[in-house]
Order: C-alpha cells, then sequence, then structure tokens
C-alpha cells in the first residue's frame, strides 16, 4: 500500500540546544544507547515546531488542519558501533 504524498507549510519554528550530564541522559535512554558526548557533555536538543495547511495531495483544502509538536532530541552513539544517531521523543503532540 503506498502512502499518500502529504503537503503543508513550516509556520514556526524554534531549536534550543544545550547540553546536560551524560549520566542523566544514560537514565532515559534504552541500555543499547549511550549519549553522544562532546567535551565531557551529553548532546540535547528542543524543538517546538508549527506545521500548517496539512492535507493529503489532491484533497480540497477543507480538509487541512494545524499541527504542533514538541521534540527533543538526543545524539546517541550504539554501544556496538561509533556511528552517530539521532533519537527524537515526540512530546506534547496538539492538532486542530
Amino acid at each position: 500500500m503506498k502512502l499518500p504524498t502529504i503537503h503543508g507549510f513550516i509556520d514556526r519554528r524554534i531549536l534550543i540546544n544545550f547540553t546536560a550530564d551524560p549520566k542523566d541522559v544514560e537514565k532515559i535512554i534504552p541500555e543499547l544507547f549511550r549519549p553522544k558526548v562532546y567535551k565531557g557533555k551529553a548532546i540535547v536538543g528542543i524543538c517546538l515546531i508549527r506545521l500548517k495547511k496539512i492535507k493529503p495531495k489532491g484533497l480540497p483544502n477543507l480538509l487541512e488542519f494545524l499541527l504542533k509538536m514538541g521534540l527533543i532530541e538526543l545524539q546517541l552513539s550504539g554501544t556496538k558501533t561509533d556511528k552517530l544517531k539521532k533519537v527524537f521523543l515526540f512530546q506534547g503532540v496538539t492538532h486542530h
């Protein structure tokens, strides 16, 4: 089954990056991963985003909706590989 193409616009995006104690980050991630550490600190980010006029391609505009999301980004390394991975935790998703 092919998923429909979704159209929309980014109305607003706020990104805040900061560092945290790696031991605190380890408490909230699966044991398979470890935090990506830079200068002794784990890299963490929060992104607030609002998307508007979201609808599947080809449908009328009256089916548009607004989506607001808060995302938490953690940069992680796997324990068996040093490849950098980014993990997004979705929090506070609302739609209208």
